[in-house]
């Protein structure tokens, strides 16, 4: 995957849902998520990247699961408002 998709992305969600400065991105130690470009427009953004430390998948894993847990008890079939 190519650091320009994924700050793209970024760029989108940032003008769609305007969220405050603290964001936390969740991350792998992917060089998408890794290179300096993306890493200065997460700092640009008043955002914190968190990643799994390299080897260690689980790092993340409570996050993941809270969001999984989060998204089916709150969607429910449904969408979040926006």
């Amino acid at each position: 995957m190519p650091e320009d998709l994924v700050s793209e992305a970024l760029r989108r969600a940032r003008l769609g849902r305007r969220p405050p400065a603290g964001l936390v991105i969740y991350s792998d130690q992917g060089s998408q998520y890794t290179a300096p470009r993306f890493k200065g427009l997460v700092a640009k953004h008043g955002a914190q990247q968190s990643m799994s430390r390299r080897g260690n998948c689980y790092d993340n894993a409570h996050a993941e699961s809270f969001r999984r847990r989060l998204k089916a008890e709150l969607l429910d079939g449904g969408s979040f408002p926006g």
